[in-house]
This record gives C-alpha cells, structure tokens and sequence, in this order.
C-alpha cells in the first residue's frame, strides 16, 4: 500500500477525529471531530468545503447515491444536509425539540432519513417529498445504533435496552427486550431450510454485551438466537456478514472467527485465525478470501491507530490515530493501460502515469506524468501519451526534455469510450457510436495537413456504417481500423486520407485487435467467435470453439517482430498463445499453442518475446514468460526437450531454433517432425535442406522437382499428397490448373472407387481401364457381385472404340481380362450359363478354363465342372467327376 495523503490533527480541535468516504465514487472524504466544523476532503487530500455547524457534530450519514451528507448536532433539531454536486447547505428542521444522537439513510434509492434523539423518539423524512413522520416513543431512552434492510425496514436499538424493528412509516414489525447493551446493528439475509426464499434481508444482528452475538430471525422473532464465545477470546470489536450466510467476528485477543448462521449448523466455529498479537481495536477486511494475507501495512510514526474505512470502491482505505490524524492510502488502483509497438503506459497512482517502452533500459525510458485529474481512460503512442476523463482528453509529448509537460488539452462532443494514438494522430470513440480522428499536434504549416484537423466517422462519404455504431477501433501508423453493430470493418489509410477497405461480417463486433502493421487483425463477433482477418488477402480465418476463450477480454500481438502471426488472448483466469500462419498447404490457419495460468492480480498489457507485461492494482508493473516460450528447464531434459521443446518452437515458428535442437538431438524422429513442418508451410527450400541432411535422396528429388512449379494449389496438393493428406491434396488438385492429378493419384494409391468418381468427372475415357483395376480388386476382396458390375462397366464395345486411347493390342488384352473377370465372377454369383458362354469364347485361354472349372467344382456342379476340366487338358480331374 501507498500512502497518498494525510490530514493532520490540527484540523479539528485537539481529540478524537470521526471520518467517513462518500457513498458510491469515494469522491469526498468528511471529516468532523471535537469542535463545530465538518471539513469535506477530495481523493488527493485537498479541502473542497467546510461546514460550519451551531455545536458539536453527533453523527454524519450518506445517503445511498452519495448526493447528500446528513450532519446532526447537539445544540439544534435541525438536520444538515450538505449536496456533493452543488456544495449547497440545507437545513431541515426536524420539529422535536430533543438532542438528536442518531442519523442512518436507507440503502434503497428511495430518500428516507432516519433521526433518532436522545429521548427515544424518531423522525422518518423522505428528502425527494419532504414529508416528516415523527414516531413519538418509539423508544424510552436515547437511540444509540441502527440499520436500515434492503427493503426498508428499521432496526433501532436504546439505552432502554429494546431492540425495535419498524417499517418506513414507523409501525413496529418486532419488539425485543435485551439482556444488556446492544451495538453494532445490521441486517443480514438468513437461510431457514433448503427451500428457495426470496433473498431479502430478514435477520437482524447486534453485538450484546460486548461477548455475544444477538440474532433475531423477523420470521421467528419470539425466538432470538445468542451466541456465544470463548471467554479467551476476549471482547467482541466488530463482525460482517459475508458469503451464504456466513460471519466473520474478530475479538480483542487478536483472534477472528468464522461462523454459519445455515440452520443445520448454526453457530459452528467453521475457521479461526490470529491476525494480531496486540489487542485488537478495529478491523476491515476483504472478503474474498480470508486465507490470504495480501499486505501488513505498518504505520510507523503513530502509536496506535484507532479506526480505519474503505472507501465503496475499495481503492482507498482511511484510518485515525488516536491524536486525530487522519492517513489516507492506496490499496488498490482502476487498471488503466494501452500499449503502441514495445511503448506502455499505465497508471501507476491516482494522479500519475507512468510510460517506458521494454525495448530499453527501464531507468531510462521511465518517464512519469503528472497529471490534474484521475483518469478514465490512458493511450499512448510512439510519442505522445493521453489521459481522458468524460469528454476531454489532455495530451503530452513524450519526446525533448520537457517531456512531462502537458502538450495540449481537446474537449470533445462526446464522452470518451475509447481513445488511441500513432506517431501523428489521435483517435476518440464516444459512447454514440462515433469516432473524431484528427492531428495531436496540428502545427504543421503543410496545406495538406490542415485540411486534416478533424474527420468524423461515419461521414457517409466511402463508409459503409450506415445506421450502425461503432463499437471498437484500432490506430496504427497507417490506418485507422474500426468495426460496428452491424458487422463491417473498415479500413482508412492515413497517408491517402481515404477509406481503403470495408469487410462485412455476418454479425456484430465488439472487439478488435490489430498487429503493429495492420495487417493481421484479431475479431470477437457478438456470438463470441473469434476470427483472425487478413487484410492483404481480403481472408477471414476461425478459430476453434474448443481452444479459444468464451469470455476473452484482451487480445494482445506479438511486438517482438520475429514472431510476427503470434498473438494472445486472455480470460480473468488463463492467456491462451495462438499464431496465425498466412500460407500452409491448407490456406490460413489459426494454431494453437498452449495456455497458462495469469498470476494472481496480474493483468496483461503488453507481449514482448513470449514475456507478458502485466499492470497489477498497485500501480506496478509485473512480468510473467508464457510456459510455451520459457526453455529453461526443459534444456537440460533430452525428453522434454524432444517433446515439449521442439513441439512448442515447431509451432511458433522458430525454425532456426528448431535446427539447432534437431541437430543437439540427433534423432530422426526430430528431424522428421521438423521436416513436415516445414512442408505443411510449403517452404521448399527449407524441407530440402532437412531431408538432404537427413540423406533422403528420394524425397529431396521429389522436392527438387517441385521448386519449379509456380501455381499455388497445384503445388500445396503435391505436397499434401507427399504428406499422406490425400483427401486434402484432391481437393487441392481439383482447384488447380491440372485437375488430373487427382485421378493419378488415387491411381498410384491403387483407391479406384475414389478414382472411378474422378473419372466420371474428369477423364470417361479411363472409365473402363479404372472399372476394370477396381473390379480386381473387389474380386479380390469377395465382393463378387460389384467385381461382375465393373467389369461388364470396363468392357470397350464397338461403339466406343472411338473414345479409348488404347492401341489395338492393348484393347484385344483389356477385353479378354474383363470378358475372363465377367466368366469367374458370374459363376460365383449363380450365372452358371453365362459364365461357361464366356469361357467358351476364351477357350484357348486354358488357365481361366481350368479356373472356371475349379471355381463349379467347389460350387459341387460336377457336370458343368468336369466338362471345363477336360477343355482345359486335366482329364484325370474330369474322369474322376464323370464317375460321381
């Protein structure tokens, strides 16, 4: 933590200082002590108002929006109310004539105040129709603490030692008496059983006696709930209620306990921990996770301190020494960055931003920025960086030696949403959907640059936006990127000031995200699917559903400029690594990587050489290196340097590193894996030079001959054809100029019902020579009816002579082995008389007789078999079949 300010205890008279944050916005810190004053503070220590009161201060309240500062005191029945917009003071008399002790505003947005007097009676006064309701009685005794529920019941506790729970007209709901002192009053919602309950707040809770917790259940209120504590704990401070029912109480004794108000297991200890040696006087905690220690704050130039407060947004945290010294800290910051190229900037404190570029040494490109107001929005440029806050933005020069003075301040028409920065412009979107473009230093005397101050889009002219907004932008040296609701993303080039490309998506965008050139760019349309679109090469690429991210909120490039396609993409939990490759034998890809956990309280703003830059929420900056670039351990390791190592920098595209590892490990695994990566980048050149040290002549021919070919598909099908991708490479083929290299492939791969397909398409005259190569092999396989089919298909008639490319002799050679095909496989299939018709016309072919004749003899057709035995010459088989 950071101390930011203090306010000494010369503020107020000598003794306890009582402080309290505005509601929501934590704008104005109200302090008020032993004297007739309320000062008001701003975020940075500065005094904005003071309010003079007629006595001493009796209590301070915001109401829910924090617009009006409730003041009671002791010497009026009247009620101050100090508005924060307008530092206007107004007064409301409350008509008792009592000393007011308590003031508490309801939590709804309804304007109800509560006044409670040292009497015991009650003012309820809504501020927005200022009608007064004064309950007289209410209690016998003064009015000491109190509470208002979420649905605006009010919860009163007296000296009279009564615990009263009224609605907001005053009616009583409850009435308790209690066996002591009560303190600390709160609403909470309690579960009673399993079955669903609407979740409005319905138990109170106060401290009773110091030792015991008092629970009234407003359902059950005849039958309260006390618990209680080890006597060692010692004296109860403070309790929360916090999570399903849960209350964290911490004791003087330094001990904190949590316990479960659940009606199974109410009152169970369910953790304790010792925060403290010292006794303990006042706690505030984050309860998002009590087993975490964040930070020990030790304030070393007071004694004691006596109380502490977050502000809402628990950014700011206050606490009181017991001489009345006020010490404000920083415990938190909003995390604000933008990054241009290796150049960021974050807020690093409230009123300050820090620059550096990581190329550089860090003391020095450090450059601080003090600014005048807490930012809403940071951007930086190559030399300039911006603060925005609404609908103005100050700009300053990050170059010369005045670079922390303020360049320049633009109000604009419109609230901030977004705000970029290059080299020489400026870039605002505005929460209508609109962007101004214009000069950041618009000194330049060029005829051409004037003209150039200020250009709005959409402005109808070259746009295609239409009735739609825009919803996110890029800037970088040379265009302006910017995509809508409705789906365009355009493009406009800075130098020729003209809108140069517009793609149209199917949906709408939310997020874009451009490389340093603006070639590549990264899209999340409203359906969450993410796209990486090539500007050059007007192509749009999906990523996978299951690597990437549903709930993405930042995608960062690589800046490093080796590794130009590798880009993240990071969810509150994991950064996902992914690289975009323009060219592979499929087209453009998106790869995956790997992923890795964010550190805790880390957030990415900047990727340099695998290292992520990350903004944390204590105004620093932290670095953590993706494990899919961190090559330390597995160095050492020849196993994890195979699998891992060489796995990762084959899909980064490291390739001068992957040689360096092949050749440490010597393994033709390695080299191979290398090998087809660089074929599937279709890099010739490199695969040739792996497989000629490798000594794979065969392949490096093949290469060799494919240097020469020029055409872009023909030559991805031949490389996925040597990659065993052969549906892939047909596809490829087919979209080339040589078609027909799909048909020989299938043929050389001997896959004729993908062949015969091709040549129905490509080449009928091949039709009967593939019918016949296919029907041998379905013979082969005991498909004889299909075998039957394709041979009759592969028989050339007369008719078709005209059409075939085969000579005589190899017509008369075709013929025969389909009519010997259309033989064997007719009398398998039951076609005894056309089978033999057949072989009778091939008798001189004395083997396929025989063969017919096998085939009848194991079919027991004796008579037909032994008539083919003998044409055949194997009389002896004939003779014995006769006798049968």
């Amino acid at each position: 933590m950071k101390r930011i300010f203090s306010i000494g205890n010369n503020s107020h008279s000598v003794g306890s200082v009582f402080f309290t944050w505005q509601k929501g916005s934590a704008s104005y810190l109200v302090t008020t002590g032993l004297d007739s004053f309320v000062n008001v503070y701003d975020r940075h220590g500065e005094k904005v108002d003071q309010v003079n009161l007629p006595g001493y201060c009796n209590g301070v309240a915001w109401d829910s929006e924090g617009d009006l500062l409730g003041i009671i005191t002791d010497r009026s029945p009247s009620v101050v109310l100090w508005d924060a917009n307008t530092h206007h003071v107004q007064q409301v008399d409350t008509g008792v004539r009592d000393v007011l002790s308590l003031i508490l505003w309801a939590k709804t947005s309804a304007p109800l105040l509560a006044v409670g007097t040292t009497k015991g009676n009650l003012l309820i006064y809504n501020h927005r129709t200022a009608r007064k309701l004064p309950i007289y009685g209410k209690h016998t005794k003064k009015i000491i603490s109190g509470a208002w529920s979420d649905n605006n019941l009010l919860a009163l506790v007296g000296e009279d030692r009564v615990l009263t729970v009224s609605n907001e007209v005053g009616d009583n709901v409850a009435i308790n008496t209690l066996k002591g002192e009560g303190v600390s009053v709160q609403f909470a919602f309690m579960k009673l059983d399993d079955r669903p309950q609407n979740t409005h707040q319905n138990c109170v809770s106060l401290i009773l006696n110091k030792k015991q917790l008092f629970l009234l259940n407003l359902s059950d209120s005849e039958n309260p709930i006390q618990l209680t504590f080890q006597e060692r704990y010692g004296f109860i401070v403070d309790y929360q209620w916090f999570g399903d029912g849960m209350i964290l109480i911490g004791f003087t004794s330094g001990i904190f306990i949590v316990v479960s108000t659940y009606y199974k297991e109410i009152g169970q200890e369910l953790s304790q921990f010792k925060a403290h040696k010292e006794p303990l006087t006042t706690f505030i905690c984050d309860l998002m996770d009590l087993n975490d220690i964040q930070s020990v704050l030790t304030i070393d130039d007071e004694p004691a301190i006596e109380w502490m407060e977050w502000s809402d947004d628990g950014q700011l945290l206050a606490m009181v020494s017991p001489s009345g010294t006020i010490h404000v800290y920083l415990s938190k910051l909003t995390i604000l960055g933008d990054s241009f190229g290796t150049r960021l900037a974050f807020l690093s404190s409230l009123l300050e931003v820090t620059v550096f570029n990581v190329q550089e040494d860090l003391s020095d490109s450090v450059i601080i920025l003090r600014i005048d107001v807490e930012p809403s929005l940071v951007a930086v440029g190559p030399y300039h960086a911006a603060v925005a806050m609404n609908n103005r933005v100050w700009f300053y020069n990050l170059t010369g030696s005045e670079s922390t003075e303020l360049l320049r301040e633009r109000e604009y028409v419109g609230i901030v949403k977004c705000l970029k920065l290059n080299g020489d412009y400026a870039a605002a979107l505005f929460t209508n959907g609109t962007i101004h473009l214009h000069l950041i230093e618009n000194e330049l005397n060029s005829n051409d640059y004037e003209s150039r101050d200020l250009k709005s889009f959409p402005d109808g002219a070259g746009s295609s936006v239409g009735n739609g907004k825009v919803t996110t932008l890029c800037l970088t040296n040379d265009f302006l990127i910017f995509a809508t609701d409705l789906g365009s993303i355009e493009f406009f080039m800075l130098e020729d000031w003209v809108m140069v490309g517009v793609y149209r998506h199917t949906t709408g965008i939310k997020m874009i995200s451009a490389n340093v050139s603006g070639i590549r760019v990264a899209i999340i349309d409203d359906r969450n699917d993410a796209f990486i679109y090539n500007s050059v090469t007007d192509v749009m690429t999906q990523l996978s559903h299951n690597d990437f991210p549903p709930n993405a909120k930042t995608i960062l490039w690589e800046s490093w400029p080796l590794d130009k396609g590798v880009f993240i993409a990071c969810d509150p939990k994991f950064v996902y690594v992914f690289i975009h490759i323009r060219d592979t034998i499929e087209g453009p890809t998106v790869e995956y990587v790997g992923k890795m956990k964010i550190p805790s309280g880390q957030y990415p703003l900047l990727l340099y050489n695998g290292v992520v830059v990350c903004q944390t929420q204590s105004g620093k900056t932290s670095n953590f290196v993706l494990s899919t670039h961190d090559f330390g351990d597995k160095m050492t390791d020849k196993t994890r340097l195979k699998t891992e190592l060489l796995r990762d920098i084959l899909k980064l595209r490291r390739f001068q590193d992957s040689w360096k590892i092949c050749e440490y490990l010597n393994d033709s695994e390695a080299w191979d894996s290398f090998g087809k990566a660089a074929i599937n980048d279709m890099d010739i050149e490199l695969a040739t030079r792996i497989y000629r040290h490798v000594q794979n002549s065969g392949f490096v021919n093949a290469l060799e001959k494919l240097k020469l070919i020029e055409e872009r598909n023909l030559l991805a099908g031949h490389l996925a054809n040597s990659s065993n991708r052969y549906d892939l490479a047909q596809t490829l083929f087919l979209s080339s100029s040589q078609p027909l290299e799909a048909l020989e492939m299938r043929q050389n791969l001997l896959q004729w019902s993908e062949a015969l397909t091709l040549a129905k398409r490509l080449a009928p005259n091949q039709i009967p020579i593939i019918s016949r190569e296919y029907a041998v092999q379905l013979e082969f396989t005991g498909d004889y009816t299909s075998a039957l089919d394709n041979y009759e298909k592969g028989l050339i008639g007369d008719e078709d002579l005209s059409t075939t490319s085969l000579s005589e002799d190899d017509l008369k050679s075709h013929n025969e082995l389909c009519k010997a095909g259309i033989a064997r496989n007719a009398i398998r299939c039951g076609n005894t008389r056309r089978g033999i018709e057949f072989v009778s016309q091939l008798s001189h072919n004395k083997v396929l007789v025989e063969e017919c004749a096998t085939i009848l003899d194991s079919m027991k057709l004796y008579s037909d078999a032994a008539l083919l035995y003998e044409k055949s010459g194997n009389y002896e088989r004939a003779a014995n079949l006769y006798m049968k």
